[in-house]
């Protein structure tokens, strides 16, 4: 954050005078993948659509993703310590779609049987790009989200030629990746 002193003195930090929505429009303009968080806490399977993700380091391995500090799934993964990144595919947006809204008694973040299988007792999506298997390391507050940093323990990938990742750019989803991408090397 930058400090700016105006001709009164008043000595201000740079966001302070933003607009949520100017915040929200500008940050649509920088495209991002979309994952799918799950964890098993207490028999529940839960999931909650994410793409506030990204890698922080490769020595050693560590990831951080954002959650609204509101978020049911937020607070069980607290007491479990153990998720999993389910990378999507184009054709999952109606998983996103679904793990994205509020919960509420017409909306679950369940996963089912079908949709789920365990790797290391955490569920992972049967169908998804690339399952990560993480614990976590740290967990802070940042303004409306909790960042969580954390270490991936297993990665299974699942890529099979012609399905590009879901992207989301300008609060729209969008394919990544061409889908013949494979075939040209």
């Amino acid at each position: 954050m930058s400090l700016a002193t105006h001709e009164d003195g008043e000595v201000m930090l740079g966001t302070m005078h933003l607009e949520r929505d100017e915040f929200r429009h500008a940050m649509s303009q920088f495209p991002t993948g979309v994952a799918l968080v799950t964890i098993s806490a207490n028999g529940e399977r839960r999931g909650i659509t994410v793409n506030s993700l990204t890698s922080v380091s490769l020595e050693p391995p560590m990831l951080l993703v954002c959650f609204h500090r509101n978020s049911a799934v937020l607070e069980r993964l607290k007491r479990v310590r153990t998720f999993a990144v389910n990378v999507l595919s184009t054709d999952q947006q109606e998983i996103a779609t679904r793990f994205g809204r509020p919960e509420t008694a017409g909306n679950s973040h369940s996963l089912d049987d079908a949709m789920a299988s365990d790797i290391d007792g955490v569920p992972t999506l049967a169908d998804c790009l690339t399952a990560i298997v993480c614990d976590i390391e740290v967990t802070f507050e940042a303004g409306s989200h909790t960042v969580v940093l954390a270490s991936p323990r297993r990665i299974v990938a699942r890529h099979r030629q012609g399905r590009g990742a879901l992207g989301f750019w300008q609060s729209r989803y969008l394919p990544v990746g061409d889908r013949n991408l494979d075939e040209r090397g």
